[in-house]
């Protein structure tokens, strides 16, 4: 046994969820029961599902609420896409979901090469980037819209974290990622990035990749990192936004407290990237009805797609911020 599988091996034994799951109404301790977790603050059950903690609150759970319906809509959009990946009979194969990077003459941060027999390079080339020169061995890192496990994968293989915790609002990504994971130092939750079911100062890390622009509340969703987030612990992020509302977000988070390291446009990296495989990307998915697979362009950034469109005119960019909780 090498030193790398030793360590794993010691880690399994001391990592446990007990503790982990705070109530996403109130923030109080949940209480493990036979078949769910109960808050006894606010008197809120909380099922488990196959092993798997549904942490939404009753609002998001009901129906008839216009911002929820958004995240239903957004709960309804992947698991088509898990649906779709079936069909294709290539769902296993597929775990990022991300549009890639590939290089050019802008700076690049992070100091890893990528193995040669790794698949999804480029996505695997822009959660690289994405972390830059953080430093996350040991650490307590939560990616928030963790989609279908890509990164939690490749955090775990070339970074050596204490403990990873993948959330996500679709039920059908965590149950995908759920059923792959070997690891007892790896937890997957069903959750809202707008109220996260954590404790205060609980993560050394927060990851956020391409999910943000699809949140009703994206200040909420701020101060949820900043509230999960340990002193001195990185917010590391990337998505693709307005340029106005990235100008916006960077003020949120600098009144917040957090110190802006980082913040580049990778637009031109994006690009590239999807010009490269976006349109292989997309054969992957089984064809289902036509308002999918409209949806499915526009989330792959296919070129002739508007997304696409809006990058190239600069109407959108794709950044990059690190940043500092103080």
């Amino acid at each position: 046994m090498n030193d790398h599988e030793l360590w794993r091996t010691e880690l399994n034994k001391v990592i446990s969820l007990e503790h982990m799951y705070h109530c996403p109404s109130c923030y109080a301790p949940l209480i493990k029961e036979l078949t769910a977790l109960s808050c006894e603050a606010c008197k809120t059950n909380y099922p488990v599902s196959g092993e798997i903690p549904i942490l939404l609150t009753p609002l998001l759970r009901s129906e008839g609420n216009p911002t929820d319906q958004v995240k239903q809509d957004i709960q309804q959009h992947y698991t088509q896409v898990s649906e779709s990946l079936e069909k294709g009979q290539v769902s296993k194969y597929v775990t990022f979901l991300n549009y890639g990077y590939l290089p050019s003459a802008n700076e690049q941060y992070s100091p890893l090469e990528i193995p040669q027999n790794t698949m999804s390079r480029n996505a695997v080339k822009l959660l690289f980037e994405v972390i830059g020169q953080a430093d996350l061995e040991g650490k307590h890192i939560l990616d928030v819209g963790c989609g279908r496990g890509g990164s939690i994968e490749i955090l775990n293989r070339f970074f050596k974290p204490a403990m990873l915790v993948g959330l996500d609002i679709t039920e059908a990504s965590i149950r995908f990622n759920h059923n792959r994971n070997k690891f007892k130092h790896i937890h997957f939750c069903v959750g809202d990035a707008e109220s996260l079911p954590f404790g205060n100062e609980s993560f050394d890390v927060v990851l956020n990749i391409e999910s943000s622009y699809a949140y009703p509340d994206m200040t909420e969703f701020y101060r949820q990192v900043d509230r999960v987030l340990k002193k001195g612990s990185h917010f590391l992020y990337g998505d693709i936004l307005p340029v106005s509302k990235f100008e916006e977000s960077a003020r949120m988070l600098n009144q917040l407290g957090f110190e802006t390291i980082r913040n580049q446009d990778i637009s031109e990296n994006i690009l590239l990237s999807c010009d490269q495989s976006a349109s292989r990307n997309a054969e992957a998915y089984g064809a289902l009805d036509d308002a999918f697979m409209a949806r499915l362009r526009e989330s792959l950034c296919l070129p002739g797609s508007q997304i696409y469109s809006d990058l190239i005119s600069g109407v959108k960019q794709f950044r990059i911020m690190n940043l500092l909780k103080a």
